[in-house]
């Protein structure tokens, strides 16, 4: 068992190519765990996505947890790149012992 954790910060991270690809793979008790930047900003991004997995696999999908660098609760004047904080609220809501992290516009064969 064994959670995924695909993670963006781009408007198109090319998430069907990951979910037509890792679909066949995955077992039953396998997490998706897709940590999107823009969820944040734009709630209407979670049917968009949940329409791509179309039921094939179960998804958490969320924004990062909040951050001093980027986001609504930013203390910087302008917003930067945050990845450790987008890899830590995947291990945060990793429900298994082994977790994977997956680059956005990636697929798996």
């Amino acid at each position: 068992m064994i959670t995924i954790a695909y993670i963006t910060a781009r408007l198109d991270p090319r998430f069907d190519l990951f979910a037509d690809s890792i679909s066949p793979q995955l077992k039953p008790t396998d997490q998706v765990v897709f940590i999107d930047h823009y969820l944040e900003y734009d709630r209407n991004r979670e049917a968009q996505y949940k329409s791509l997995v179309n039921g094939r696999f179960d998804m958490l999908h969320i924004p990062p947890k909040p951050s001093i660098w980027r986001g609504r609760h930013r203390k910087s004047r302008r917003a930067f790149a945050d990845a450790a904080g987008a890899r830590n609220t995947a291990a945060i809501v990793a429900e298994h012992d082994y977790i994977v992290f997956i680059d956005d516009l990636s697929a798996v064969y």
